[in-house]
């Protein structure tokens, strides 16, 4: 499906959503309020997609960097609670 806006980030696609401009792919981390509020629906089951994969990518010899170790522990909950939503 080609679309007839495009824009270059997720929060400009959540204002044309909202705006009426058609439906988008989101992450649900930034509709999660709009969804809940009913500002924003699901689209059926049978029109959804496959979500898209996250990858990580880091040099070896940061691995052992503190910052690096927190921060993927965040990623690492968040995402274990977003996905345990859906």
């Amino acid at each position: 499906m080609n679309g007839r806006i495009v824009v270059g980030s997720g929060k400009a696609q959540v204002q044309a959503v909202k705006a009426g401009y058609g439906i988008a792919q989101l992450a649900t981390w930034m509709i999660r309020d709009a969804l809940r509020s009913g500002e924003l629906v699901d689209v059926p089951p049978a029109c959804a997609t496959a979500g898209l994969p996250v990858n990580l990518i880091w040099t070896r010899h940061r691995e052992r960097l503190p910052k690096l170790g927190t921060t993927l522990e965040f990623l690492d909950h968040a995402l274990r609670a977003v996905c345990s939503e859906h």
